[in-house]
């Protein structure tokens, strides 16, 4: 697997994954980065590598939307050479060797879209797909730490979820993803008292301000986490959550991963392609507008930063996300 540092972070100790190459991809994410003389400097020796592995396949998980990704991503299968390339073709793929149709985000999962690449490879899925992490001992042993529950035993199914997780933040991509701190705030303040669950509040520091607000808003009684726990930490924590409510984010996925339900508030991106997986575990809550998503819909880019009023946002009401959260709590 070649991914980012962060992807290593919740790759690692995966039976399914042989070896990790990482390389900062997001140094890359504008032509400005391919012209940077130190960012090239330190690609080049990967890219030699894995060109001199031969690989037999190439499967490239990425939609090909813009010219530059086009031209980032045919540089890329090129310099690496493997014997087949395969991925999906929006109609810009003419660089790869075994193209899987690709109908637009959202069309599909995207879960089932690198399913789909992984069929063309000559893979079986299994038909209870699902996300992945490889937690290890020392990753709960921290939670339990974090949580305050210092000799706890590990986190299993039979074990008590005395917690209810909020993630207020969603990374710097795109901040017209975030639901208002005053409303995740309503929400956390009424499954508390409905449930006598403890808050916790999770997130790395680019959330800070945002669950900031959200704990000041609440007062005593909720744990803010955010910035103090690693990726697999995270997901430790949220093995011993009943529920996660939560914007758009990748914390999202370490929920699904450890079998959390969660409650995910859309606005402007799409969660038919990036909402929690699988569907029918979880609750997505958004309102319903024809503008909506706006960024990745179709096969564009569309508008990251959403429209000035972020109408799709507003309109969702902390009753809305209260009751999803209540179908997905034991009753």
């Amino acid at each position: 697997m070649l991914t980012s540092p962060a992807g290593r972070s919740a790759l690692e100790g995966l039976d399914s994954v042989d070896r990790i190459w990482m390389a900062d991809k997001h140094g890359f994410d504008t032509p400005g980065g391919l012209l940077s003389p130190t960012g090239l400097r330190d690609l080049a020796p990967l890219l030699a590598e894995l060109r001199r592995r031969r690989y037999d396949d190439l499967l490239l998980f990425h939609h090909l939307t813009t010219w530059f990704g086009v031209a980032k991503y045919t540089a890329l299968t090129r310099a690496i050479a493997a014997r087949r390339t395969i991925g999906l073709d929006n109609g810009r793929g003419k660089f790869l060797d075994v193209r899987v149709p690709d109908e637009g985000f959202g069309h599909a999962h995207e879960v089932e879209y690198g399913l789909e690449i992984a069929a063309a490879a000559g893979a079986r899925a299994r038909d209870d797909a699902r996300i992945e992490i490889a937690l290890e001992s020392r990753d709960r042993r921290r939670a339990a730490e974090l949580l305050g529950e210092t000799g706890a035993s590990p986190a299993t199914e039979s074990a008590p979820r005395r917690w209810i997780a909020l993630h207020a933040g969603g990374g710097t991509y795109s901040l017209a993803r975030r639901w208002p701190p005053a409303a995740f705030a309503d929400v956390g303040r009424t499954l508390a008292r409905e449930t006598e669950a403890g808050i916790v509040l999770l997130g790395t520091e680019v959330d800070r301000s945002a669950s900031d607000d959200v704990a000041a808003l609440l007062g005593g009684g909720v744990l803010n986490l955010v910035g103090r726990a690693s990726v697999k930490e995270t997901a430790a924590v949220l093995e011993r959550c009943r529920l996660l409510v939560s914007n758009d984010s990748g914390v999202v996925y370490l929920a699904t991963a450890v079998g959390t339900p969660v409650a995910a508030v859309f606005g402007p991106s799409n969660d038919r392609a990036w909402g929690p997986y699988p569907a029918a575990r979880h609750r997505v809550v958004r309102a319903t507008l024809p503008c909506a998503p706006c960024f990745y819909r179709d096969k564009r880019l569309g508008t990251p930063q959403g429209c000035p009023t972020r109408d799709c946002l507003k309109l969702v009401t902390p009753e809305m996300v209260l009751a999803a959260a209540r179908e997905l709590l034991p009753a």
